[in-house]
């Protein structure tokens, strides 16, 4: 039991903690700014209002979120609308500084203001704004449709008489007279990077699953065009790959797992239903089915690089894909680079491929981007041979897209402003239907909703019928949109997998030589090397470098192993003796390939010295096997010879295996000895006979000067 003592000490302690607290004077609340509360538009319906006389409704789904830390009670939200906007260049200024609250320019809409009873802090309400448009004023409309334009919509929240929250949106109007529709053509892409390396039956993960299976990114893009049910014909841009891939899961693959483990893949069912519900939508009347190159490669950086790529697929692909697709044919003429920029060179090279049209932005074709006529989304190319026509994507219009498309975002918020943009086409220079081109990002990824709707409220509206890219080419005339462009492409596959890339481009074609053009055994160890150096520079890796890269040194080690699995044995001594100018020596080769192999063994001095040379031998050694050869060596000086043994393809330009040193002692004269021997045995007989004749002339001299010395014998005497 605590002692009095202590628990007046207690007290003490607890009111001494208090008095600060108490003392403290009270914090005033954080004064109010014109973006204490946030306005965001979630949607207006309709996008765009019918032209009637009579008042029609409208809705604007608000979202305020209360960025004070106070709570305010009350919060008034009005209406107003600005003054009608006529000309991309006017719009583009008001989403890129939308107006201060209260100006003079402001037309109140009529309609009984929104109040909101309570904004806690950090709260986000939901609120719908209702009013009505219509062209006739008599019949006193919320908004009046007085004229052809697109009209700024603001919303402002008062505390009070405090401005605290403000935003803008915009209304596409036709009230007066239906202006000469557009015709739009919208890209649909269904990309997605490779999940495959040489072996088409072998996946590297099974993550396309994913992507194909309910939610997934594929199965989002899909379901928007199965939620248009064929109202909005769209250009479908695929890679056949993809449909390859998903061919395969359904009839059975496997999966490389962490370790190199294989495994069954279990989701073919998945993929089944994906290119059954791929095929329905082709049903649909107006839908175009375009491929891209197989792997859809960045063409532009391979063409940079000196590096060739192919549009053309293997008669394997070719039957795989004409099942999945259900004898839908696709298109090969229209290109859409990564970054919607290429150069001229690729021009060519794409225009060689049966290409004739290729979607540019107007970057690269700057002309258009600042005329002051409205230009149809359709150009001439100048420049390359041939015709080729580029389809013109407005870089203004590509952000609205991606702003409306992305998931997560305010999607239908942002539709206004982009069938704004879009129907300004319309009403400028009436007297002519435009042709405008829309495209989202590559990598779509989308909520379908979203998406379906968005589609519909740009391409299929009162002011607006759908044109796909294809058809549009047989029906537009294109237009001058100014000289092409050298603009840098911002994005591209990575150094260090273009370098692997150029290793196997240039090693391939040597490397099948050993095979003699035996297409089943290079089957066999390669795969399918072409269409995997197409799927490691896919544009859809451009943004995932260690996917690149990993794939490409991959590739690169697949061929350095094969190239290293026929080599010469280095023998234990390397040492031989030659007794004759003309002798064989021994070359080991081992195979530790499964197939047969065609190589080449060539022998010669170490740094090219004379005396020593030897015809190259072509022989073709069995699968998994090693075989000793020998090889005519001539040889033209006595003495230690250092010989270089290599191995390599047929004609000599690529080299298998390490080549090896031999230490080569000759005792034979050959042909040098030889005539140095000659030479010297004639040498030694000449002089030996000129010494001969010496001599003789000597003892002749010698004789004489005798036969002269003696003294003469008289003659007569006797005895």
């Amino acid at each position: 039991m605590r002692s009095p003592r202590a628990a007046l000490a207690g007290v003490v302690a607890l009111l001494a903690t208090a008095v600060p607290v108490l003392a403290a004077p009270a914090q005033a609340a954080a004064p109010l700014t014109g973006s204490s509360v946030t306005i965001t538009v979630r949607m207006i319906d309709p996008t765009t209002p019918a032209r009637t006389a009579a008042p029609q409704p409208l809705s604007v789904e608000l979202d305020l979120h209360n960025a004070s830390g106070r709570t305010l009670d009350g919060v008034t939200i009005s209406a107003a609308r600005g003054n009608p906007i006529f000309t991309e260049p006017e719009l583009d200024a008001a989403l890129a500084k939308p107006p201060v609250p209260g100006q003079s320019s402001e037309l109140p809409l009529r309609s009984e203001p929104l109040v909101i009873d309570q904004l806690v802090p950090g709260a986000t309400s939901e609120q719908v704004y209702r009013t009505t448009t219509g062209w006739d004023t008599s019949e006193n409309p919320g908004l009046c449709m007085c004229t052809d334009a697109v009209y700024p919509l603001y919303f402002t929240a008062t505390y009070g008489t405090e401005i605290v929250g403000h935003t803008q949106t915009f209304l596409p109007v036709f009230g007066k007279g239906a202006p000469k529709k557009l015709t739009v053509g919208w890209l649909w892409p269904l990309l997605d990077r490779p999940h495959r390396l040489t072996d088409d039956q072998t996946f590297t993960d099974d993550d396309l699953a994913t992507e194909v299976s309910p939610g997934g990114r594929l199965d989002d893009a899909l379901s928007t065009l199965e939620r248009l049910h064929g109202s909005v014909p769209v250009t479908l841009i695929v890679d056949p790959d993809l449909i390859d891939e998903l061919q395969v899961m359904a009839t059975g693959y496997k999966v490389q797992g962490a370790g190199g483990k294989v495994t069954t893949g279990a989701h073919g069912a998945v993929a089944a239903q994906f290119l059954s519900r791929l095929r329905a939508v082709l049903t649909e009347p107006g839908i175009e089915l375009v491929f891209t190159p197989f792997g859809d490669p960045d063409v532009e950086a391979l063409q940079e690089h000196g590096l060739s790529w192919s549009s053309s697929l293997p008669t394997a692909e070719q039957n795989r894909i004409s099942a999945a697709l259900g004898g839908h044919t696709a298109r090969t003429d229209i290109y859409w680079p990564d970054t919607a920029t290429v150069g001229r060179t690729t021009l060519a090279t794409l225009h060689a491929q049966g290409v004739s049209t290729v979607v540019l932005n107007d970057n690269a074709l700057r002309g258009g981007r600042y005329s002051a006529q409205v230009l149809d989304a359709l150009a001439t190319i100048h420049g390359v041979d041939g015709s080729m026509t580029a389809g013109v994507v407005s870089t203004e219009l590509e952000r609205l897209v991606a702003r409306a498309l992305q998931p997560g975002s305010n999607g239908l918020g942002a539709l206004p402003a982009l069938a704004s943009a879009v129907a300004l086409r319309a009403i400028e220079n009436t007297g002519t239907s435009h042709y405008v081109l829309l495209a989202p990002p590559r990598d779509l990824d989308t909520n379908p909703q979203v998406a379906a709707r968005v589609l519909r409220d740009t391409a299929d509206t009162s002011w607006s019928s759908p044109l796909p890219l294809g058809a549009a080419t047989g029906s537009v005339t294109p237009v001058d949109h100014g000289p092409l462009h050298a603009v840098p492409a911002k994005r591209h596959i990575s150094e260090a997998t273009v370098n692997a890339i150029g290793f196997v481009d240039h090693t391939m074609p040597e490397l099948l030589r050993i095979f003699r053009k035996n297409a089943g055994d290079a089957k066999t160890l390669l795969g399918s090397v072409p269409a995997a150096i197409q799927r490691t520079a896919s544009n859809s890796l451009i943004g995932m470098p260690q996917l690149s890269d990993a794939a490409a040194e991959d590739l690169r080690q697949l061929l350095e192993r094969v190239q290293n699995g026929v080599h010469l044995v280095r023998p234990t001594s390397g040492t031989y003796t030659l007794t004759s100018s003309n002798s064989s020596l021994p070359a080991t080769i081992q195979n530790t390939l499964p197939v047969p192999v065609h190589v080449q063994v060539t022998l010669s001095a170490v740094n090219g010295l004379p005396g020593f040379s030897a015809r190259p031998k072509t022989v073709t050694i069995r699968a998994d096997g090693t075989q000793q050869i020998r090889i005519k060596a001539h040889v033209d000086r006595v003495g230690r010879i250092e010989v270089e043994g290599r191995l390599s393809s047929p004609d000599g330009a690529l080299i298998l295996g390490s080549d090896i040193s031999l230490s080569v002692r000759s005792t034979a004269l050959g042909t040098v000895g030889v005539v140095i021997t000659s030479v010297a045995g004639a040498v030694l007989v000449i002089a030996l006979l000129l010494r001969f004749v010496t001599q003789l002339r000597k003892r002749r001299k010698r004789r004489a000067k005798q036969a002269a010395a003696r003294p003469a014998t008289p003659v007569g005497t006797g005895a």
